[in-house]
């Protein structure tokens, strides 16, 4: 829905909508999530001449199925055109199933007896 996110004056993210800046505080929680995860991705960027690996700790876990498709394909492309490694922490298998739908990836479990 928004094809530019970045920091306000005030450095809080916002999105453009219309020719005007929306703070990223007024979106819902999945899209204010997703701005913060594409903020994160051109912070790395900035920072960075080669891309480190990225973590991602419970990042989708407030993400719609369609949302969390569109983030990992972009972090398979990232690997794809870079070799960039992201590794997604969740309780769910929610992401290891959509994952694996897009190509291949590993997926460990560890289990505490």
């Amino acid at each position: 829905k928004y094809a530019d996110a970045g920091v306000g004056g005030d450095l809080k993210p916002v999105v453009r909508e219309g020719g005007v800046d929306v703070p990223a505080a007024e979106l819902s929680d999945s899209a204010r999530d997703t701005v913060y995860i594409a903020l994160r991705f051109a912070l790395i960027r900035l920072l960075f001449r080669e891309t480190p690996p990225m973590c991602f700790d419970d990042s989708f876990a407030g993400q719609d199925d369609r949302r969390v498709s569109a983030i990992l394909r972009v972090l398979f492309a990232l690997a794809k055109q870079s070799g960039v490694q992201s590794f997604v922490f969740t309780r769910q298998n929610r992401e290891y199933t959509i994952a694996r739908e897009i190509g291949d990836c590993v997926h460990i479990t560890l289990t505490a007896d």
